[in-house]
């Protein structure tokens, strides 16, 4: 039986993780807010429209999932009365089942706690709010790039993460292979 070295066990990961830039708001998070922390999904106002049920043709049928998801994460940003122009910028840089980086022109500590609103250009139909703690850190040309921890999350919302994780590699090999 080979022995694994501890340094081994530090450089694997627990979840696989995808390059992608989404919106996200990053708020700290008080230490009286500390203790009322709980992840979750804010429902977005839905069309109601469904899906055809008998779409010949499969990769028409995803392109109509793809567009109807888009357009329910649209139409939920107007419903809240949000503004284009409002919209959390573009930083992060990869996400994970366990965590998320991001760029920032603002430095956080080590071992600050945040509140990070993302919105996934998945399935879910919602913006997640997650709470992380800051384990990484370091300057970057575009500001500081952090990695975050998350915390205090339920495991349906992970599941959800490492789905849009999985979906996301699964774009990037499809379009490696036409390459």
């Amino acid at each position: 039986m080979a022995n694994i070295s501890e340094s081994d066990c530090r450089n694997k990961r627990e979840f696989s993780r995808v390059g992608v830039h989404l919106p996200l708001e990053i708020r700290r998070v008080t230490p009286e807010q500390q203790r009322l922390i709980s992840s979750h999904l804010e429902e977005k106002i839905l069309t109601g429209a469904k899906l055809p049920q008998d779409v010949a043709d499969p990769l028409l049928a995803e392109w109509l999932k793809l567009l109807h998801g888009q357009l329910n994460t649209i139409l939920g940003l107007l419903a809240a009365n949000r503004p284009a122009s409002e919209l959390p910028p573009f930083r992060t840089e990869t996400v994970s089942g366990g965590g998320l980086s991001f760029t920032s022109p603002e430095e956080y500590d080590l071992g600050d706690l945040l509140e990070l609103r993302v919105i996934f250009d998945s399935s879910l139909s919602g913006t997640l709010c997650l709470y992380g703690e800051v384990v990484q850190k370091e300057k970057s040309e575009e500001g500081y790039l952090s990695a975050v921890s998350f915390l205090a999350i339920d495991e349906s919302l992970r599941d959800e993460i490492i789905k849009f994780v999985f979906e996301k590699e699964r774009e990037l090999l499809r379009q490696m292979r036409r390459e």
